[in-house]
């Protein structure tokens, strides 16, 4: 979702001035579009082994999988 979010923002952006695109969906009366700008906003980590995407902050910050129970990078 992260690029699509990506592109639809930068398009609403620059059509109708910086910041528009997640403004207008902030208010969006569908609970489930505000949920998803809320978390595009924050980020996510996709893994590269199973492809599933989290938006847990711990999951972000240490580049843990869940789903795989393993880490998406490599040791520091």
């Amino acid at each position: 979702m992260g690029d699509l979010y990506d592109i639809a923002r930068q398009i609403t952006d620059e059509v109708l001035g910086e910041g528009t695109y997640a403004e207008l969906n902030r208010s969006h009366p569908d609970p489930r579009v505000r949920a998803a700008v809320e978390r595009a906003e924050k980020g996510s980590i996709t893994c590269p082994r199973c492809l599933m995407t989290s938006y847990n902050p711990n999951d972000i910050r240490e580049g843990y999988c869940g789903n795989c129970h393993d880490w998406t990078r490599g040791s520091d």
